[in-house]
Protein backbone atom coordinates (compact mmCIF):
# COMPACT_ATOMS: atom_id res chain seq x y z
CA UNK A 1 0.00 0.00 0.00
CA UNK A 2 1.16 3.28 -0.74
CA UNK A 3 1.70 6.25 2.28
CA UNK A 4 -1.22 8.09 0.65
CA UNK A 5 -3.46 5.12 1.03
CA UNK A 6 -2.12 4.25 4.47
CA UNK A 7 -3.49 7.89 5.37
CA UNK A 8 -6.47 8.05 4.46
CA UNK A 9 -7.42 4.29 5.67
CA UNK A 10 -6.03 5.45 8.76
CA UNK A 11 -8.22 8.93 9.02
CA UNK A 12 -11.35 7.03 8.24
CA UNK A 13 -10.61 4.55 11.25
CA UNK A 14 -10.30 7.75 13.40
CA UNK A 15 -12.96 9.23 12.05
CA UNK A 16 -15.14 5.94 12.91
CA UNK A 17 -13.92 5.57 16.44
CA UNK A 18 -14.98 9.61 17.00
CA UNK A 19 -18.75 8.25 16.02
CA UNK A 20 -18.41 5.28 17.90
CA UNK A 21 -17.22 7.11 21.07
CA UNK A 22 -20.13 9.95 20.65
CA UNK A 23 -22.63 7.52 20.05
CA UNK A 24 -21.57 5.43 23.13
CA UNK A 25 -21.58 9.09 25.61
CA UNK A 26 -25.13 10.06 23.50
CA UNK A 27 -26.49 6.62 24.83
CA UNK A 28 -24.90 6.61 28.19
CA UNK A 29 -26.73 10.72 29.15
CA UNK A 30 -29.63 9.42 27.19
CA UNK A 31 -30.46 6.67 29.50
CA UNK A 32 -29.18 8.55 32.73
CA UNK A 33 -31.89 11.01 31.66
CA UNK A 34 -34.32 8.37 31.33
CA UNK A 35 -33.98 6.89 33.80
CA UNK A 36 -34.14 10.16 36.30
CA UNK A 37 -37.25 10.73 33.89
CA UNK A 38 -38.82 7.48 35.05
CA UNK A 39 -37.48 8.48 38.95
CA UNK A 40 -39.31 11.89 38.45
CA UNK A 41 -42.59 10.01 36.88
CA UNK A 42 -42.43 7.52 39.37
CA UNK A 43 -42.72 10.50 42.52
CA UNK A 44 -45.26 12.42 40.44
CA UNK A 45 -47.79 9.07 39.86
CA UNK A 46 -47.49 8.08 43.65
CA UNK A 47 -49.06 11.59 44.06
CA UNK A 48 -51.47 11.18 42.46
CA UNK A 49 -52.50 7.62 43.69
CA UNK A 50 -52.36 9.36 47.11
CA UNK A 51 -54.83 11.62 45.90
CA UNK A 52 -57.08 8.95 44.68
CA UNK A 53 -57.09 7.31 48.34
CA UNK A 54 -58.00 10.89 49.56
CA UNK A 55 -60.63 10.44 47.15
CA UNK A 56 -61.25 6.78 47.55
CA UNK A 57 -61.69 7.20 51.22
CA UNK A 58 -64.13 10.37 51.54
CA UNK A 59 -66.26 8.10 49.03
CA UNK A 60 -66.13 4.88 50.92
CA UNK A 61 -66.52 6.91 54.38
CA UNK A 62 -69.98 7.64 53.27
CA UNK A 63 -71.01 4.68 51.40
CA UNK A 64 -69.13 1.13 51.75
CA UNK A 65 -67.58 1.93 55.17
CA UNK A 66 -71.00 3.39 56.66
CA UNK A 67 -68.52 5.88 58.89
CA UNK A 68 -64.93 4.28 58.87
CA UNK A 69 -62.28 4.25 56.17
CA UNK A 70 -61.35 1.63 54.02
CA UNK A 71 -57.72 -0.36 53.94
CA UNK A 72 -56.26 -0.74 50.38
CA UNK A 73 -57.64 -4.00 49.61
CA UNK A 74 -61.35 -2.80 50.74
CA UNK A 75 -60.95 0.19 48.56
CA UNK A 76 -60.31 -1.69 45.62
CA UNK A 77 -63.39 -4.07 45.60
CA UNK A 78 -64.82 -1.30 46.03
CA UNK A 79 -63.92 -0.01 42.52
CA UNK A 80 -62.65 3.43 44.39
CA UNK A 81 -59.04 2.87 43.35
CA UNK A 82 -57.55 0.63 40.06
CA UNK A 83 -56.56 -3.21 41.03
CA UNK A 84 -52.66 -2.38 40.79
CA UNK A 85 -52.92 0.83 43.42
CA UNK A 86 -55.09 -1.82 45.70
CA UNK A 87 -52.39 -4.26 45.90
CA UNK A 88 -50.26 -2.03 47.15
CA UNK A 89 -46.99 -1.61 45.18
CA UNK A 90 -47.35 0.76 41.92
CA UNK A 91 -44.50 2.87 39.70
CA UNK A 92 -41.97 1.75 42.03
CA UNK A 93 -43.81 2.93 45.45
CA UNK A 94 -45.27 1.20 48.04
CA UNK A 95 -48.24 1.59 49.49
CA UNK A 96 -49.94 1.04 53.19
CA UNK A 97 -53.41 2.45 54.66
CA UNK A 98 -53.56 2.00 58.48
CA UNK A 99 -56.96 2.65 59.49
CA UNK A 100 -57.32 3.24 63.22
CA UNK A 101 -61.11 3.80 64.29
CA UNK A 102 -62.40 7.36 62.38
CA UNK A 103 -59.27 7.93 61.05
CA UNK A 104 -57.11 6.72 58.53
CA UNK A 105 -53.19 7.20 57.78
CA UNK A 106 -51.84 6.61 54.22
CA UNK A 107 -48.26 6.26 53.21
CA UNK A 108 -45.97 5.87 49.77
CA UNK A 109 -42.34 5.06 49.98
CA UNK A 110 -39.69 4.30 46.99
CA UNK A 111 -39.63 0.34 46.73
CA UNK A 112 -35.71 1.07 46.04
CA UNK A 113 -34.80 4.61 47.34
CA UNK A 114 -32.97 6.44 44.85
CA UNK A 115 -33.56 4.24 42.12
CA UNK A 116 -37.39 4.16 42.02
CA UNK A 117 -37.54 7.62 43.84
CA UNK A 118 -36.67 9.38 47.00
CA UNK A 119 -39.83 11.53 48.38
CA UNK A 120 -41.79 9.58 50.93
CA UNK A 121 -45.84 11.08 51.37
CA UNK A 122 -48.47 10.93 53.68
CA UNK A 123 -51.84 11.35 54.24
CA UNK A 124 -54.57 11.24 57.01
CA UNK A 125 -58.34 12.13 57.04
CA UNK A 126 -57.37 15.55 56.54
CA UNK A 127 -56.56 15.30 53.05
CA UNK A 128 -53.37 17.30 53.34
CA UNK A 129 -51.17 15.18 51.04
CA UNK A 130 -47.35 15.67 53.09
CA UNK A 131 -44.11 14.64 51.40
CA UNK A 132 -40.30 14.95 51.63
CA UNK A 133 -37.01 12.61 51.07
CA UNK A 134 -36.89 10.79 53.96
CA UNK A 135 -33.94 8.36 53.18
CA UNK A 136 -36.48 5.36 52.20
CA UNK A 137 -38.65 6.00 55.54
CA UNK A 138 -42.24 6.81 55.73
CA UNK A 139 -43.42 10.25 56.27
CA UNK A 140 -45.57 11.84 58.60
CA UNK A 141 -47.65 14.76 59.55
CA UNK A 142 -44.91 16.45 60.70
CA UNK A 143 -43.46 16.87 56.87
CA UNK A 144 -44.55 20.04 55.07
CA UNK A 145 -47.39 19.80 52.62
CA UNK A 146 -46.64 19.17 49.12
CA UNK A 147 -47.41 22.29 46.51
CA UNK A 148 -50.32 21.88 43.97
CA UNK A 149 -52.39 19.19 45.59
Amino acid sequence: MRQVEKKVILEKNQFLLSVLCFLVVAGLLADLSCGNARYRLNEESAALSMKSIRSAERKFFTTDGKGRYGTLGELGIAGLIDSKLATGIKDGYQFEIRVEGASFKATAIPVEYDRTGSWSFYMNESGVLRGTSRSGNSANSQDPPVRYQ
